[in-house]
């Protein structure tokens, strides 16, 4: 028995394929900004320079405009030159790729088609940023809620520390200074008891 088979092929015309590529870089910074606010034992000025000496000897070092800063993991924390506030910054960067891709079509030119390519490109590098902006803010705030706690307790601590100088610089000035005793508790508080011969 014969079996006939009749198969055709039409061959489908090879099209050009234009692309365009397309990178960028995605930076996003967040802070959290703590106030630090002095008891006036000493004048304002002493005060701020106390609690920036003791903060140096706590490793943190002075930069060019005159804030101190310290790293805390991917973290930095900066008090600003006047002592007033501490920021803690997280700086997350990521690099962003994305293809624009068409085919050569009877209805349009070479030109059209590079610019449909770059716009598709555009469009999906638009799509990535965004996306990529999402996370990395969420990385600085996963970054941030690692390290504020301990910030907190060192500037408590920084805090303690430069009222227990100030108090004693105070009771210098007052007369001479028999004995001097401090106590920290479990809950953060802190006491000083100065006794002072007039």
């Amino acid at each position: 028995m014969a079996c006939g088979m009749d198969l055709r092929l039409q061959l489908e015309a090879l099209r050009k394929v234009y692309k365009k590529n397309l990178e960028d870089t995605v930076a996003v910074e967040d802070a959290i900004h703590i106030e630090v606010r002095l008891l006036p034992i000493l004048s304002e000025e002493a005060m701020r320079a106390l609690i920036r000496e003791v903060l140096a000897e706590k490793g943190w070092t002075e930069g060019a405009d005159g804030a101190l800063v310290k790293t805390l993991g991917d973290a930095v924390a900066t008090l600003d030159a006047d002592g007033k506030t501490v920021t803690l910054k997280s700086k997350a960067t990521a690099t962003v790729t994305a293809e624009g891709r068409t085919v050569e079509r009877n209805d349009r030119t070479e030109k059209e088609s590079e610019k449909e390519a770059a716009r598709l490109a555009e469009e999906k590098l638009a799509e990535e940023k965004k996306a990529a902006q999402a996370k990395l803010a969420l990385k600085n705030l996963e970054e941030l809620g690692r390290h504020e706690p301990a910030l907190r307790k060192e500037l408590q601590e920084a805090l303690n520390r430069t009222y227990r100088r100030a108090l004693e610089a105070k009771a210098r000035e007052l007369g001479e200074v028999e004995s001097l005793q401090e106590q920290g508790r479990a809950d953060g508080t802190y006491e000083v008891t100065v006794v002072v011969k007039a």
